[in-house]
């Protein structure tokens, strides 16, 4: 008998409701029908051969839909089945990705589709929460669609007010709006609900938010103390910020001096050094700020705004000698670039102590 007399033979006994009680018959009768690609005898086949065993049953509908996922193009019949198969069997979410969106591949209009269909068929919330959260993924990375990622995102905080993926969603989404107290409201439920990690984040971002955007400097201050004091996350620049905010020069000369006890390289050192004296300077402590910038040229002696500084601080005292020691020193060490500046300065001191005999 050829393929083709086999074939319509297997479709005569499918009709006439012929039992393949024999297991070999069976696996060749299906094997025909599925080459040959003909489906609606496959499954009347297969139909027969439910008997309510739920996983015997299971594995038919399987059968079913992944036919369907790959041959067939209409994604609302392969939708309706997979509602079909969740409602009928009570999958959760991690057996239904593993048994049934394994199939799809990378085709994300069918996917949306399938979960769309089934998300409220799951009985547990955890399993809706998973499969929302599947969808936005999809709408975010995938297909992005701002509509129907807001549309999911709020189905998802409605069940579950401390998804932290949620929560991010519109803190960025009120952050777009400038509606800070709308974000300050998501920070703050982060923190609360979030692994250590994502909390010493949402934290700072908080503080952050009350610095930059609130102008409250000291709730920042009390934010960063009460959220993050063993954070592993750097607060130096936003504690310098807010210090500065503050007006708290001594504060912020004791962070830059405990970063300064840290650092490594000699050129970073240098800039802290300068920053150091910046303040010093606010606080008018102009003794101490050139002690600083004399300690950022002997880290980088190419420092050009180090070099200025200490040259200009001994002009203004007056202390001539000073500064020509200070010009000899820097002439026998400096680059090509600083010499014609200091022949300048030179030349001008020398009119000035010329001038003064």
């Amino acid at each position: 008998m050829t393929d083709v007399q086999q074939l319509h033979a297997t479709i005569q006994q499918v009709k006439d409701g012929h039992k393949f009680a024999d297991a070999q018959a069976l696996r060749e009768a299906e094997t025909i029908l599925g080459d040959y690609e003909c489906w609606l005898p496959l499954f009347e086949l297969w139909d027969s051969r439910l008997t309510g065993d739920k996983r015997s049953d299971l594995d038919i509908f399987l059968r079913k839909i992944k036919v369907e996922i790959v041959y067939f193009s209409d994604n609302q019949l392969v939708a309706k089945r997979a509602q079909e198969i969740v409602r009928r069997f009570h999958l959760t979410f991690n057996i239904f990705r593993k048994e049934v969106l394994v199939f799809v591949g990378e085709n994300w209009f069918l996917e949306t589709d399938i979960l769309q269909a089934v998300c409220n068929e799951f009985a547990n919330v955890s399993d809706r929460v998973k499969c929302l959260e599947r969808l936005c993924s999809l709408y975010e990375k995938k297909i992005p669609d701002e509509r129907l990622l807001d549309r999911f995102y709020h189905e998802l905080i409605e069940i579950d007010s401390r998804n932290i993926k949620a929560l991010k969603y519109f803190k960025m989404l009120h952050s777009q709006n400038f509606d800070w107290d709308q974000v300050i409201d998501a920070l703050q439920r982060i923190i609360a609900h979030a692994n250590r990690s994502e909390a010493y984040r949402a934290a700072q971002e908080l503080a952050a938010v009350y610095l930059y955007s609130k102008n409250e400097p000291q709730e920042a201050l009390r934010i960063i103390d009460e959220h993050c004091a063993d954070s592993p996350l750097d607060k130096s620049t936003i504690l310098n910020d807010i210090y500065t905010r503050l007006g708290d020069w001594s504060a912020s000369i004791a962070l830059l001096q405990q970063k300064l006890a840290g650092e490594q390289q000699e050129l970073k050192q240098a800039e802290l050094h300068i920053k150091i004296a910046k303040l010093q300077d606010k606080r008018g402590r102009n003794d101490l700020a050139i002690e600083e910038y004399e300690q950022a040229l002997k880290k980088n002696f190419d420092c050009n705004e180090a070099f200025e500084a200490v040259v200009d601080f001994y002009i203004q005292r007056e202390e001539w000698q000073t500064v020509i020691a200070w010009l000899n020193k820097l002439e026998q060490q400096a680059d090509r670039s600083h010499l014609p500046r200091i022949e300048q300065l030179k030349e001008k001191i020398a009119g000035i102590i010329e001038s003064r005999r």
